[in-house]
Order: C-alpha cells, then structure tokens, then sequence
C-alpha cells in the first residue's frame, strides 16, 4: 500500500498525514486516513482518481488528475474535491429515504398552509355562524393524518448516515424531534377522540378553559422543538454539500420557527386571561403574526431545497 506524499491534513485533529499509508491511521488522533481521504474513488498504485468526480469549485470532471494536481479549470486543489464526509459520496440507499422524509415534509407543510386557508376563508366569506360538528370532525381528522405523515417523514428525513465517515452523527436532536412529532401525534390523537365523544366541542372548550389553553401552549412549545431540531439535522446535511445558502436560509429557518412558537403561546395566554393581560399578548400576537405567514413559505422553498440538493447527491452531482 502506498504513503501519502502531499500534504494531507487529518480532518479529525488537523496533524500532517504525509507519509502514513492510504490504510493506515492519523498517528496523533488513530482516525482513519479514509476519514479524510476518498480512498473507494483512488486508484492505489498511482494516487489517480479512477472514477467520475466533479471539481467542488467548477464542476469539472477529475477523472484521472493525480491527488496532489489542482482542476485544470478552476485551479482549485483536487484534494478539496476527495472528503469523504461529502453527501455525493454518501450511501445511496441511506439518501433515497432521507430524500423520501424530506418530500414527506414538503406535503406536511402543503396540508397545514390548505388546512389554514380553508378556515380563514370559511370564517370570513362562507359562513358566519359557528362550524358544524361534521366539519370539525373532518377536519380534526385531516390533522391527525398530517401528524402521521409528520411522524414517518422526521424519522426518514433524520436518519443517521450508517457510513458518516468522519461525520460525528446527530443521534440527539434525531431523538428529540422523533419524541416531538410522536406527542404531537398523540396531540392530535386526543382531540379527534375528544371530536367524536364530546356533542358540544366549543361548550367543553368553554368549560375546561384553562386545561385546554395549557395544552395548547404545551403542544405549540413542542411543535416548536420538533422543528428546531429537524432544521438542526437537515442543516449539517448542507455542510456536507457545501451548500452556504441552504444553511443560512436553514438558520433563518429556525429563527422563523422559534417566534412562531413565542407568538402563538402570547395569543394563547392572551385567549385564556382577560383585562390589561389580554390586551398586551392580543397586541403581540396580531402585530407579529406576519411572521407565521412569513415562515410557510420559507418552509416549503427551503424543504424543496433540500429535495433537490439530495437529488443531486443521488445522481453523483454537488
């Protein structure tokens, strides 16, 4: 097996690499020289790439450039091109069902945005009067099956890449936004049985006021959490694809979802309370509303993103 001779630099502790063999160990961190290095596109013998690799500055195809060369196009050094860690190179079938969460995510949001026009043209043009309990029922229905749609597209769209190489894996946010999205399942769960058992949902609404707004703020804290923690997963997806926009446009994401969950718990606390109380949370919740709308369509730009950047992995492209 050969030795390194260029200039290497371990991506786990940053010490030189030079001179250790393409098989062997980082002598300062023992990580692996192939967490580094992309051995499986190297041909052994001469340190020439043996398959079809494109430039991370240009595109270009590398075939046959010798580790150490730079692209012929761009000048940028081939080596940038060979981390293992990049999605291109990631396992195929570990990418169809993180693309598959990510297409399950994009259909999740679609339902909310419909869901919530319905109601907002239904109490403004359609009717004026309080909705029927069969429309209640309906529609509490179509929420539990988003919830369940939610639950299978955050366990595919967080899976853990079984070949990270090199990539420490997000086991902890994956967890918390997996036991997120089955409460919120649960959530949704318990209101459609409460639908179909109670003959009068506004009456009970009425009578159990407090108990039902504190739900509500528990679930929206919840649905918040869920959310921070499924943009946490998808983001380092886009620094393995050196995708800068995508992980701005994911913080900005975040940022939306954290002052969703803020308003909403306001307008909640302002429902439930009365006098001076309500007027303040009322006023904060009807000024920073725009941010929800806001937040809907930043949702599905960035979550179609993220389909085409998995997409692209999955053809071999950057």
């Amino acid at each position: 097996m050969p030795a390194i001779n260029f200039d290497l630099v371990c991506i786990n502790c940053g010490g030189s690499l030079r001179g250790i063999e393409l098989n062997g160990d980082c002598p300062q961190c023992n990580s692996r020289v192939g967490n580094t290095l992309n051995l499986d596109v190297i041909d052994r013998i001469d340190l020439r790439i043996n398959d079809d690799v494109l430039c991370v500055g240009c595109g270009y195809n590398l075939r046959t450039l010798a580790v150490s060369h730079v692209c012929p196009e761009c000048a940028a050094p081939v080596l940038e091109s060979l981390h293992p860690s990049e999605l291109c190179f990631a396992d195929k079938p570990w990418l169809r069902k993180v693309r598959m969460g990510v297409l399950l995510t994009i259909v999740v949001v679609l339902i909310v945005v419909v869901r919530i026009l319905f109601w907002f043209f239904y109490d403004n043009y359609l009717t004026t009067g309080t909705p029927s309990q069969i429309l209640i029922r309906f529609t509490s229905l179509i929420h539990l099956l988003n919830r369940v749609i939610f639950c299978l597209a955050v366990y595919l769209a967080t899976l853990s890449d079984p070949c990270p190489r090199g990539m420490i894996p997000s086991s902890f946010p994956r967890w918390i936004a997996c036991i997120g999205a089955g409460i919120l399942l649960l959530y949704g769960a318990f209101f459609v049985i409460l639908n179909f058992l109670v003959a009068d949902y506004f009456a009970f609404f009425t009578s159990y006021n407090n108990f039902m707004m504190a739900v509500y703020i528990l679930s929206t804290c919840i649905s918040c959490l869920t959310d921070v923690c499924l943009d946490i997963c998808l983001r380092r997806l886009a620094v393995r694809a050196r995708r800068v926009h995508l992980r701005r446009l994911t913080s900005f994401h975040i940022f939306l979802c954290v002052c969703t969950g803020l308003v909403w718990s306001c307008r909640l606390i302002g429902w439930s309370q009365g006098g001076f109380v309500s007027s303040i949370c009322m006023l904060i919740g009807n000024l920073s509303q725009l941010v929800e709308w806001v937040l809907y369509p930043v949702s599905i730009i960035m979550f179609f993103l993220y389909y085409r950047m998995l997409a692209a992995a999955l053809a071999g492209k950057r």
